[in-house]
């Protein structure tokens, strides 16, 4: 595997304060942005890190065969192989969970989770890498009807004439029982947003919501995000929107979210070789470029580390 040296991009990016935080109207900092914003406010000048930390990905597409990201082996080993080259070391797999579009059973995602976990401890040149396997739920009735039976502690559950085994279905990730959760983008479900932020935290889990920037609501409503924080949601954004892959809106709406400290990590949402790839460097450069030198590192290094480990 060709590996690239990636130990000259430095990691940065600006920190709002909090007065400038509470001028804009977004309240209280959330707990996580408190324990990881720096001691002083941001006064311009780029401090910069003599070398960047290693990268996590909490959202990304790349086990065969399961949704709508890698399509065969082949092509989950080389998007592994660009992650790595970037600097990443920890990636959770996320694959879709969403009525009549995902539903691949979980026997069959086990089996090709195994199958590549294997390859990857296998292969000498991704030995720092750790992999973890979760899902990306999307919230209609069936993962309300998940939620339930695993926060009630049911190993059964009958949904829509099946069985489901609530504790095979809801897989958290990391220290914090993480859960990445996503919604329409196309419809406003403010409401929603809420109510399966609170059936979340009911069961014991820790929302990550995923894509923050995409969803109709927080486009028309941004506060929305800092009323989800308070609630204990981590907010994620998507590296493609950030550097503006994904259109003028998207682009503008991270970066405010990033300069108020509404964002809490970034993560690369890849999928394939395609139009979809693994992006984290490229976006870590960028910020550095745009902000100062540890904004990087706390949207794709630091949260994620400490959702992970602590």
């Amino acid at each position: 595997m060709h590996r690239h040296n990636w130990h000259g991009i430095h990691a940065g990016c600006v920190y709002s304060d909090e007065k400038r935080f509470r001028k804009q109207g977004y309240g209280r900092m959330s707990l996580i942005n408190r324990i990881f914003r720096p001691k002083t406010a941001y006064d311009g000048s780029a401090v910069y890190l003599s070398e960047p930390q290693e990268l996590f990905d909490l959202h990304c597409h790349l086990l065969p065969y399961a949704d709508d990201g890698a399509g065969d082996m082949e092509e989950a080993r080389e998007l592994i192989g660009q992650e790595y080259e970037q600097g990443v070391r920890t990636v959770v797999i996320t694959t879709h969970l969403r009525e009549q579009m995902f539903s691949t059973p979980v026997s069959r995602i086990q089996k090709h989770y195994h199958a590549l976990l294997q390859w990857v401890r296998q292969t000498e040149d991704l030995k720092e890498l750790r992999i973890y396997q979760s899902r990306e739920y999307y919230c209609d009735e069936r993962f309300h009807a998940l939620l339930s039976g695993y926060a009630a502690g049911q190993k059964e559950i009958a949904y829509d004439d099946m069985i489901y085994f609530p504790e095979e279905e809801i897989l958290p990730f990391g220290s914090k029982k993480c859960i990445l959760m996503e919604f329409s983008t196309r419809r406003n479900q403010e409401e929603e947003l809420q109510k399966y932020t609170k059936e979340a935290l009911a069961a014991g889990l820790t929302p990550v919501l995923a894509h923050a920037e995409r969803y109709p609501a927080v486009q028309t409503n941004p506060d929305i995000l800092q009323q989800l924080k308070k609630m204990g949601v981590i907010i994620q954004i998507n590296a493609e929107a950030v550097l503006g892959n994904e259109g003028k809106l998207q682009k503008e709406l991270t970066h405010r979210l990033i300069e108020t400290n509404i964002a809490d990590m970034i993560a690369s949402d890849a999928h394939n070789l395609q139009g979809r790839r693994p992006d984290l460097a490229e976006c870590r450069h960028y910020l550095t470029r745009k902000y100062d030198g540890k904004c990087a590192e706390h949207l794709l290094h630091d949260v994620p580390y400490h959702l992970i480990n602590d």
